[in-house]
């Protein structure tokens, strides 16, 4: 998998960080990008350019880091974010 990031953007580091808590990060290649580059090596993955762009080994890409983290706990198993039920739910929340 690719993982495509800019180092300010505080989604694409929730998904850095939880690719890491889960022991996924040795299979996700991270690859630095920027924003509004017309050559931004995002853009064949991702036309809007977004970040986090998480591209599986099929070629899909995942654009939302809601999605991508709901990806990663499913890949993860229950230990990912706080297992199921209103836990998982409460993780996911934004305060």
């Amino acid at each position: 998998m690719k993982l495509f990031f800019t180092q300010r953007s505080p989604f694409a580091r929730k998904i850095r960080m939880l690719a890491r808590m889960t022991d996924q990060i040795g299979g996700i290649e991270e690859i630095e990008t920027a924003v509004r580059d017309p050559n931004a090596p995002v853009l064949p993955y991702n036309p809007t350019g977004k970040v986090p762009t998480l591209v599986l080994d099929n070629g899909t890409g995942l654009s939302e880091s809601l999605l991508i983290t709901a990806y990663l706990e499913e890949r993860g198993g229950p230990r990912a974010l706080n297992g199921t039920g209103d836990p998982r739910w409460a993780a996911f929340a934004f305060d």
